[in-house]
């Protein structure tokens, strides 16, 4: 397991009241399909092989909300998330 500082992230819809910010993962500038739920990329982890840990927030003041997200890079796709914390 170690920080990937490779990892990015390009917004692509910001939060409205009606909707929540959604970006795409990029590694190393390049775009790679997968979409997550969140506008800031907090720090990321490698956990295995090309699957990472993301740590998003929706950069929102007061925002005491995480949205942690499970990808896989090798395949493209977005394995699991889930959002804790309080609204």
């Amino acid at each position: 397991m170690y920080v990937a500082d490779y990892i990015g992230l390009e917004l692509i819809q910001d939060m409205t009241d009606k909707s929540l910010p959604q970006s795409e993962v990029m590694v190393r500038g390049k775009k790679t399909g997968v979409m997550v739920e969140g506008k800031v990329l907090e720090g990321v982890v490698c956990v295995y092989s090309h699957c990472y840990l993301l740590f998003l927030s929706h950069d929102c003041i007061f925002e005491e909300t995480l949205t942690l997200a499970l990808v896989d890079l090798d395949k493209n796709m977005l394995l699991e998330s889930l959002w804790i914390g309080l609204a």
